[in-house]
């Protein structure tokens, strides 16, 4: 039963103070081979790795001499990233136009290591949660095509790519491992005219990653 007295009161200064490093590594590669027909052969490998850590440190200090804590929390973390994508894309002229078709293969993981402590120590039933580490594994498979021209004053562009994304999420406190697949199209168009006076007006529609249809 409560009475809606006051029991107690205390003021204090909230710090919170937050550190965050890394260590960013980039690499890639590039080639272009184009056949007598004019048409072109592009590949392409890209490799990125990043060291990402740091830590927040939340502190209650008495106020206003802010020379006393009440309580601290500290929470240390590592999240190294590793990833990969390769690249193979063809151009080839048709009429006044190109066609272009490709494939894109994206792979990343991300392993991170997460901490929680608290002082003065206090009974948290739900602290696991917050320690620990996590893990995801994402890969995507994606084709395209497209084909682009210009007549007179008049440019024209329209595409259709088709992704196929996986994404395997895992958590220290859940032997369970989390999975989502993602199958989608997305199609899309573009106008463009130029008028004498170098006006231009450009319309375009096109399926974004999350359903929904954009107007422009």
């Amino acid at each position: 039963m409560t009475s809606g007295e006051l029991i107690y009161t205390n003021t204090y200064f909230n710090s919170n103070l937050q550190t965050r490093e890394g260590n960013f590594y980039l690499g890639n590669f590039d080639y272009t081979h184009r056949f007598r027909n004019k048409s072109t052969l592009t590949a392409s490998a890209l490799m990125e790795n990043a060291r990402l850590f740091g830590n927040t440190r939340n502190k209650n200090l008495v106020y206003p001499e802010n020379g006393k804590v009440l309580q601290e929390v500290y929470n240390p973390y590592e999240n190294p990233i590793d990833g990969y994508r390769f690249r193979l894309d063809y151009a080839l002229p048709i009429g006044k136009g190109k066609l272009e078709s490709g494939y894109q293969y994206r792979h990343d993981t991300q392993d991170g290591r997460f901490d929680y402590f608290v002082t003065p120590v206090t009974s948290q039933p739900d602290a696991d949660r917050f320690r620990g580490s996590a893990g995801a594994r994402n890969q995507i498979h994606s084709v395209y095509s497209q084909y682009s021209g210009k007549q007179r004053k008049l440019e024209y562009v329209a595409g259709l790519r088709y992704e196929y994304a996986t994404r395997t999420v895992t958590l220290s406190y859940d032997p369970n491992p989390h999975k989502l697949d993602l199958s989608n199209l997305f199609p899309s168009a573009n106008l463009m005219y130029t008028f004498r006076d170098g006006w231009k007006a450009k319309a375009g529609i096109a399926r974004g990653s999350s359903g929904t249809t954009t107007l422009s």
